[in-house]
């Protein structure tokens, strides 16, 4: 049984890119992960593809074969998947994002993980929270990516860089509420105006 850490990267206005990370316990080759994941990264940005605008891509999937016992990732396959999304309207900025929660059976924080969705359309904003009709079309996609992987015997699971404990997920919830991730803003320059008193 393999580890797999699967990464989907892609890339927003004004050099910004954004990620997120899935582990996943396998008995199958990495050649074979790696596709099973770009298939499974594929139906989630084709349920979702409305609410990422134009200006925003996936551009590609990676599979890396990590040793459990100390999180050090190996051999790597990447598969290029220049997909952007067909959205109408502008982005909203890089570090306002949607979070995906993980949950297992397992209690307590170790049991829990989360990634970040890329940046949603400007549309998707009501009174200050996501929209009820883009929550439930984002838990479709996510869960035909987690679908997928499963079809392909891609186990998905929850692994503890510090604790190197591995729980398989049980479930999963996304809420209504923005969340952020300052990291994805930092590349972009901004441009100051300044006035004397």
């Amino acid at each position: 049984m393999a580890l797999y850490r699967c990464v989907a990267t892609g890339i927003y206005p004004s050099t910004t890119g954004w990620d997120f990370t899935q582990y996943c316990n396998s008995s199958i080759s990495l050649s074979a992960a790696g596709s099973a994941w770009n298939t499974a990264v594929s139906a989630l940005w084709s349920g979702a593809t409305a609410h990422f605008a134009t200006s925003v891509a996936l551009s590609q999937t990676t599979v890396y074969e990590v040793d459990p016992s100390t999180g050090i990732a190996g051999s790597k396959v990447v598969t290029g998947n220049s997909t952007p999304g067909t959205g109408s309207g502008q982005p909203l900025p890089p570090d306002t994002a949607v979070c995906v929660s993980k949950t297992t059976v397992q209690l307590g924080p170790e049991g829990r993980g989360r990634f970040y969705l890329p940046p949603l359309i400007a549309g998707d904003l009501s009174a200050g929270f996501i929209l009820a009709g883009t929550v439930t079309t984002l838990v479709a996609a996510v869960k035909a990516m987690y679908d997928s992987l499963t079809g392909a015997s891609m186990t998905p699971v929850l692994y503890g860089l510090k604790s190197k404990v591995i729980f398989n997920l049980s479930g999963f919830s996304i809420d209504n509420k923005w969340d952020s991730q300052r990291r994805r803003s930092r590349k972009m320059v901004g441009t100051r105006t300044t006035s004397p008193l």
